[in-house]
């Protein structure tokens, strides 16, 4: 009879250890990347790309190529500014710190394992072994509430990340009346 309920204690926990692996396993958000890419692509008719890959991507060399085998004009320049800029991808960067964020923030704290083993002094008792597994419920009941603002603050970094692109574009578009009035150069 103890050998039953030993195995199905021993079920009990195998099967809690899964769900609570399943729980800890991050959810990712959709990427705001395309957002913002779509956003300025409606707005001004250029595009923008977030390089996540920290090496030359090959569409967007490829890209530039074209561009730059062209009479460069300031439609021409701004677009190859949007696509090869390190400052914009920099800010493409805080979005996915903000990204990061949110998954971090839909996730709950490590749980404590304890194995506590005692040895018995007197011949022919067997050693006690005890296991347990200690998290804080109150981090279970936050994870709503700090979803919710890890949300808010991505779209906020989405929302600040479009328009510092947007001004820096309007700017250097802004600047096309006075590169008209001068030949551009090459050098």
């Amino acid at each position: 009879m103890i050998a039953n309920g030993r195995s199905s204690l021993s079920r009990v926990s195998l099967l809690s250890f899964v769900c609570l692996f399943y729980l800890g396993c991050a959810k990712t958000p959709p990427p705001s990347d395309l957002c913002i890419a779509s956003s300025i692509y409606n707005r001004i008719d250029k595009a923008t790309y977030w390089n996540q890959v920290y090496c030359n991507n090959e569409l967007i060399d490829e890209a530039l190529q074209f561009l730059l085998q062209q009479e460069l004009t300031v439609d021409g320049a701004v677009q190859i500014a949007l696509l090869n800029n390190p400052q914009i991808q920099a800010l493409y960067a805080d979005v996915g710190i903000a990204q990061a964020d949110l998954i971090e923030a839909g996730l709950w704290s490590n749980p404590a394992f304890d194995i506590v083993f005692r040895y018995s002094n007197i011949s022919g008792d067997k050693t006690n072994i005890e296991y347990s597994v200690t998290s804080s419920f109150i981090d279970l009941l936050l994870i709503p509430l700090r979803v919710k603002i890890a949300q808010a603050e991505l779209e906020q970094t989405t929302l600040r990340v479009t328009n510092e692109i947007l001004d820096s574009t309007w700017l250097l578009m802004s600047s096309k009346h006075f590169m008209s009035c001068r030949p551009l150069s090459t050098c």
